[in-house]
């Protein structure tokens, strides 16, 4: 199933960067996100022009019950994140904590320049194998990947916002 979403951030991709392995900003996404129980970096490493970076999340998310069934209650995932950060390019692999040898998810990142704000967008796609409820859990998976992308994408862009203004 398709994994496409966006965001419309005030600062460039450089800017971003800065924030995303800030403890200040991820407390502040950690608060006031309704899903985000904790995010942790495990990895921020850069190369050249490769940015390496592993996050593990952890989500309170409601389930339809049949996804609960088969997912329990692990609401966890590690995201992995292998950025060009010269073409503002790169990928994205997310791993669930439960299941991860049936349920396949990842895509690519990218940045675009659009009327004054810089576009961050995902597209990739969710497969999940398991007989009779695949479809059902891809769809999960999908949706609140969108939701909570954009509301992460959004209180990030909010918390950069606001420290610069002080700065």
């Amino acid at each position: 199933m398709e994994l496409k979403s966006s965001f419309a951030f005030d600062h460039p991709p450089e800017v971003i960067r800065n924030y995303l392995a800030d403890k200040d900003a991820i407390a502040y996404i950690t608060r006031k996100h309704p899903e985000i129980s904790s995010l942790e970096v495990l990895k921020f490493q850069q190369q050249g022009e490769k940015l390496f970076v592993d996050l593990r999340y952890t989500m309170d998310v409601p389930m339809p019950g049949p996804v609960k069934k088969v997912l329990g209650d692990a609401s966890s995932f590690l995201v992995e994140l292998i950025l060009d950060t010269g073409s503002n390019k790169g990928t994205m692999e997310f791993t669930p904590s439960k299941m991860a040898g049936k349920i396949k998810a990842g895509g690519r990142i990218y940045f675009e320049h659009k009327g004054g704000k810089w576009i961050q967008n995902v597209d990739g796609d969710v497969s999940v194998s398991i007989f009779g409820i695949g479809k059902l859990i891809e769809k999960f998976i999908v949706d609140s990947f969108a939701r909570s992308f954009s509301e992460e994408s959004r209180l990030r862009n909010e918390y950069i916002s606001t420290v610069l203004k002080k700065a």
